[in-house]
């Protein structure tokens, strides 16, 4: 029983092990293409070369240039956090071997029944994992303090916000995702920011958990009278009228039953499309008073 335990906690590091190196691999891709690419605008920001560039060239490229070396840092912030779980999971790994060879010599052995340095060591890989869940719990409410209400929202505006949860969510998760503005943008009120970036944050999702897809293509298009927000992925898709009756297991997350209510109360319209073998296609269509522009 003892082994049985120890092995299935083993796979589950070893599990983790391999989802963090190769994060750890996206992430130094990363950096090295955002080094590339703020090399060669900075090359094209010399004087000389700005002597005979538009005005708005030149602000394009600084600009750009002070949002990759924001991105650069914090990638390398995510980098050393990685590298640190990582160094982590390999000594439990350590440990959990020779708790295993310990545990080998006889498999019928009760955690009473082994020796003070080995029940310390599984104490140790009971804590590990006690502590784990405890930083995820953590982690998961300051994501929900943050999704309260985002603070870039006021620093940077709405498009760019969504542009850098898709780049963070496309980071960790090796799906290719997409963002594109149609029309002219214009102030959006705090509850439809809010409401549209759930419905993108969930469709994000369930695009990896569920759909398996490999893109995902985001599209925000500013009408005259009404928002209109389009969410299209290439997953294995699913039958609409069967997922409407189902609800999850852990009774968690913004699913697409709230998807619809929150849009509905906003007078809005959320239109799902999709089939098995056939992605998935996500339409929301918010009306826009003229105070809220």
């Amino acid at each position: 029983m003892v082994k049985e335990y120890l092995e299935k906690t083993k796979m589950q590091f070893e599990k983790e092990r391999d989802n963090l190196i190769d994060k750890i691999h996206l992430c130094e891709n990363e950096q090295k293409e955002n080094v590339k690419f703020i090399q060669m605008l900075e090359e094209t920001n010399d004087s000389s070369y700005e002597a005979f560039s538009p005005r708005e060239t030149n602000v394009f490229n600084h600009r750009k240039i002070a949002e990759l070396q924001e991105n650069q840092k914090q990638a390398e912030e995510e980098l050393l956090n990685l590298q640190s779980q990582l160094g982590e999971l390999k000594f439990k790994l350590a440990e959990i071997t020779n708790v295993i060879n310990v545990v080998e010599k006889d498999e019928n052995i009760s955690i009473e029944e082994v020796d003070a340095d080995t029940r310390l060591a599984l104490c140790k890989l009971e804590l590990f994992s006690v502590n784990k869940c405890l930083r995820e719990i953590i982690e998961d409410m300051r994501g929900l303090i943050y999704d309260l209400r985002p603070m870039s929202f006021d620093d940077i505006g709405f498009d760019i916000t969504v542009e850098r949860a898709l780049d963070k969510f496309k980071r960790f998760n090796n799906i290719n995702c997409t963002y594109k503005i149609e029309g002219k943008p214009y102030s959006i009120d705090n509850v439809v920011q809010i409401t549209l970036l759930r419905v993108i944050q969930e469709a994000c999702n369930n695009a990896i958990k569920h759909a398996e897809a490999s893109n995902l293509q985001v599209c925000m298009k500013y009408l005259n009278n009404k928002l209109r927000l389009v969410i299209v992925d290439d997953g294995k898709g699913f039958d609409v009228n069967t997922i409407r009756s189902v609800s999850r297991d852990d009774n968690t997350g913004f699913g697409l039953s709230m998807m619809k209510e929150r849009v509905y109360l906003l007078s809005g319209k959320l239109d799902i499309q999709s089939s098995p073998g056939n992605g998935c296609t996500i339409c929301a269509t918010i009306p826009i008073l003229k105070e809220e522009k």
